[in-house]
């Protein structure tokens, strides 16, 4: 594979005087080259832009698909829908500005880990959604739409992620979903925490999805993933399910040769 390029701390949004940035991993001297937004994990409240950068980013770019790893507004300091709100603008800073950098801007991917696969989701299925729009940014007018997502070990129903028995009250820590919304336990009937759940978000007019879980994840069970393909495959998306022997919430199978390579390929299909 020819090296890639990476350019750090491009900023795309500023928000209350904090300045929004990404990073963009692409080959050397490649124009028109597909491009997929990425969104770390951390429970939405912790990791960062350059987590993975080598073994998962860098790689994904050697295939000849453009990264651009976000960065966006963590809790507790910012809950949903700001994180939402700030995948949007980065979108639609990519499409105003992604030419520059010889980025093929009509169609973009979204690629997310653990949470930031969740948002991935939510931001793909919810273009129709001016609420979820926000106002972040300098670009209102263009297209915050998705054309392609792919998410690894994601939360999709966030109530029932959120779930806990007595016993797993005592001695695990809270769920990672309290966060997202700046209170505490939620809910069963919690319409909010349902309604930012991609599970319940689905409609036939979504993009295609890949969905990779591994079956030994404690923290999302795979149970999670195969929610979210039952409900896009009733409606009639496109989606692809894939489950990886043995591999825990992220686990090293997710970046290894052949799943970087397989979902790079997944993405060029539907990109190029």
């Amino acid at each position: 594979m020819r090296p890639s390029t990476t350019e750090y701390d491009i900023p795309y949004a500023v928000v209350d005087e904090t300045t929004l940035t990404l990073d963009l991993y692409r080959l050397q001297s490649d124009a028109d080259v597909p491009v997929v937004v990425y969104l770390h994990g951390g429970g939405w409240k912790a990791g960062d832009k350059r987590d993975n950068s080598e073994d998962r980013l860098a790689a994904v770019a050697r295939t000849g698909i453009a990264v651009a790893s976000v960065n966006y507004r963590l809790a507790p300091e910012a809950t949903y829908p700001a994180p939402v709100h700030d995948v949007k603008a980065a979108v639609r800073w990519l499409r105003a500005h992604g030419s520059h950098y010889g980025l093929a801007v009509q169609n973009i991917g979204l690629w997310g880990a653990s949470a930031g696969g969740c948002l991935a989701a939510m931001v793909a299925l919810s273009a129709s959604d001016p609420d979820l729009d926000g106002h972040v940014g300098d670009h209102p007018r263009e297209r915050s739409s998705v054309q392609a997502v792919a998410t690894w070990f994601a939360p999709t129903d966030l109530i029932a992620n959120s779930r806990r028995s007595w016993l797993e009250q005592l001695i695990l820590e809270p769920p990672v979903e309290d966060s997202l919304f700046g209170h505490g336990p939620i809910a069963a009937d919690d319409e909010r925490v349902r309604a930012a759940s991609p599970v319940h978000r689905v409609h036939p007019h979504a993009p295609p999805f890949l969905i990779a879980h591994g079956d030994h994840d404690r923290v999302v069970p795979e149970s999670q993933g195969r929610y979210l393909h039952d409900a896009l495959t009733r409606v009639g998306v496109s989606s692809t399910f894939c489950v990886l022997g043995n591999a825990g919430h992220e686990g090293h199978e997710f970046d290894t040769r052949a799943n970087i390579e397989l979902t790079a390929a997944w993405l060029k299909a539907h990109l190029s």
